[in-house]
């Protein structure tokens, strides 16, 4: 007979390699979800700390302005209720056009980290 002893010798090798090869595939998955994780967890971080500082920057912008106007027509209160209702328009036609400005955007690059990876390994497969 065929020598059943090397084949079931084979098959335990190849089961034993699949075994470790689906335990690597899954160390590698919890290593990508914890760095995609961090990544997504760090730009979520940092964004709230930038938006405040280009707030902060646009007080102040607005501010010079508001005196600026105000020194001009020699009426600082009209120079801020100028600026004021300038900040509102602008504040309306981002909030009129949130979707393409900050929904589309902030998807795209949720999407991109999440799927960089998965992008990089199916070109690697296919070498």
């Amino acid at each position: 007979m065929f020598s059943s002893d090397k084949n079931v010798e084979n098959l335990s090798k190849l089961i034993l390699q699949i075994k470790d090869f689906v335990e690597l595939k899954i160390k590698f998955a919890r290593y990508d979800i914890v760095l995609k994780g961090t990544s997504l967890l760090s730009a979520f971080i940092i964004v709230p700390i930038l938006l405040l500082i280009a707030l902060f920057i646009l007080l102040m912008f607005a501010i010079c302005i508001a005196i600026w106007i105000g020194q001009s027509i020699e009426n600082y209160a009209l120079g801020f209720v100028f600026v004021t209702i300038l900040l509102l328009l602008v504040g309306i036609g981002v909030y009129a056009f949130r979707k393409p400005l900050i929904f589309t955007p902030v998807s795209r690059f949720v999407c991109n980290m999440m799927l960089e990876n998965e992008d990089e390994t199916e070109k690697e497969e296919k070498e």
